[in-house]
Formats: C-alpha cells, structure tokens, sequence
C-alpha cells in the first residue's frame, strides 16, 4: 500500500503542478491581453488628438487663405475701379479661380478624409479581428483547463476510472 499512496501523491503533485503552470499562462495572457488592448486604446486616442489638430491646422490655412482671396479680391476693386469692363471680367477671372482652387481643395480634403477613415476601418477591423482570435484562443485555453481540473479532481477523490474488461485467458 505504501508504493500505490506514495505515486498517487507524486501524481497529484503533478496535477496540481500542471494546472499551477497552467493558470500562470493563463494570468500571463490575460495581462498581455489587457497590455494589447491598452496599447490600442492609447493609439486612437493619439490618433484622434492627431486628427483634431491636423483638422485645425487645415481651418486655419484655410482662414488665411480665405482672408488672403478677400484681400486680393478687394485690392483689385479699388485698382480697377476707373475701368468698370476691366473690373469685371477681373472680377469674374479671380471668382472662377477661386472657386476652381476652393473646388480642388475641397475635394483633395474631401479625398484625405475618406482615406483617413477607410484606414481608421481597416485597422479597427484588424484589431477586432486580433482580439476575437485572441478571445477564441484564451476560451480554448480555459476549457483545457476545466478538463485538467475536472480530471484531478476526480482522481483526488479516488473516483475509479472505467477500464476495459480484461479478455479472459483459455486455460
């Protein structure tokens, strides 16, 4: 009796070895879950703070490009007021350029913009992608654990396993 107690400490010893390790990776991953997700949430909040300043930056270009077509607009009033014709096709010369480079502004921030969100898609599907994975990895993970536990448990209280009926000998 002594050889049967003493190897089925050793083997629950092992037991209780094996799911040690094993909720260790567990806590492991699920920090370095916690840690990924972390890191991401920081990049869009960088990156959110990004835009906002890109955005502002553009408003303010394009304020003092809008003061600066005011200005050209009104220096060419005031130089062309004696010659009424020449004032207006000037006039009419510096709306349509204006309105063509406000077109092609606006349609280049327009394009930047909808490259901006497609990339901001892109990646957010690719982490949500990463985390279901990671999530279907971490379950597996878990499930093979409860299996171990069930399974030392089971063996801790001495529950007899279910073993094949021996084929009898011919005498």
């Amino acid at each position: 009796m002594g050889k049967i107690k003493t190897d089925m400490k050793k083997l629950v010893n092992k037991v209780h070895s094996s799911a040690k390790a094993r909720h260790a990776g567990l806590r492991q991953t699920h920090r370095a879950t916690h840690a990924l997700l972390a890191s991401h949430s920081k990049e869009q909040r960088d990156r959110a703070v990004q835009l906002a300043a890109d955005a502002k930056a553009l408003g303010k270009t394009l304020a003092r490009q809008t003061a600066a077509r005011k200005k050209s607009a009104s220096d060419l009033k005031s130089a062309l007021g004696k010659k009424a014709v020449a004032r207006k096709a000037a006039l009419s010369v510096s709306r349509h350029r204006s309105c063509a480079r406000l077109g092609r502004q606006r349609a280049a921030r327009l394009q930047a913009a909808q490259a901006s969100r497609q990339s901001a898609q892109t990646e957010v599907r690719a982490i949500q992608s990463s985390v279901a994975k990671l999530r279907g990895d971490v379950q597996a993970m878990m499930q093979g654990i409860a299996s171990d536990v069930a399974e030392a448990t089971r063996m801790w209280r001495g529950e007899p396993q279910r073993q094949p009926a021996r084929p009898k000998r011919a005498r």
